[in-house]
């Protein structure tokens, strides 16, 4: 289980900011099925802060909003990079012809 980019072995060698753009790459190539199960995860994630916030309701409000960083954080996060990892070495070749043509 990834809580990070910089625990994947193959990107290692990369910056941050290259990390980013290469799960991005990776994201993108995420199967249906996949994005359906981050996409109901984002909806779980969203729904309780906004309906403590439609209620004015601060504590609970507040209570929800650092319930979903956390819920991010340890869930979320993870399982998208998981279902990434799939397509990593994908991304790293996409990436790299990117870089290759800008340099051209």
């Amino acid at each position: 289980m990834y809580f990070s980019t910089n625990n994947m072995e193959a990107l290692a060698s990369f910056s941050l900011r290259e990390k980013q753009q290469i799960i991005t790459l990776a994201g993108e190539k995420l199967t249906a099925p996949q994005k359906f199960v981050i996409n109901i995860l984002k909806l779980i994630l969203l729904i309780p802060p906004f309906m403590y916030l439609a209620n004015l309701a601060w504590g609970p409000f507040l209570v929800a909003v650092a319930g979903a960083a956390l819920f991010y954080v340890v869930v979320l996060r993870p399982i998208y990079l998981s279902y990434c990892v799939e397509h990593l070495d994908a991304a790293i070749k996409q990436f790299k012809r990117m870089q290759q043509t800008e340099e051209d």
